[in-house]
């Protein structure tokens, strides 16, 4: 039914958007009709409708976004981007909104640690998190 959208899953969460048209979903067995400017996330088990205000999903310009996620989400799609290893020493079920781009790992990795104060150190392909 739906002719643009996009689907998002990984450990402990499923996003999907619709750009254009319409998109059936079924959750515990009810259809829901998602339609053009509408998402469904299903994030640890508990679902949630809402609204997009872009045209296309940000990937396709080499960015990451998110929208009131756990940190560890955010932190599980950084190393998949850069092909690292995140240690980390913070909490990281606190939620982030925010975004992060795919070719710059330096300012990538600014962009998600500035909203929580964090630092960081680097050694070879790690990159610890702490206060």
């Amino acid at each position: 039914m739906g002719t643009e959208f996009n689907v998002k899953q990984r450990e402990q969460l499923l996003e999907v958007e619709c750009y254009e048209g319409q998109v059936a979903i079924f959750h515990s067995g009810q259809p829901i009709d998602l339609k053009a400017g509408h998402s469904f996330r299903l994030l640890n088990g508990v679902s949630q409708t809402g609204n997009i205000d872009t045209q296309f999903p940000s990937w396709i310009e080499g960015v990451s976004s998110f929208t009131s996620v756990p940190f560890a989400q955010v932190l599980t799609e950084f190393e998949r981007q850069y092909d690292i290893t995140l240690v980390t020493e913070i909490d990281t079920d606190m939620l982030f909104t925010g975004s992060f781009v795919h070719h710059d790992m330096a300012l990538a990795l600014k962009t998600i640690t500035m909203p929580f104060k964090l630092n960081y150190s680097e050694n070879n392909n790690q990159i610890t998190l702490y206060y």
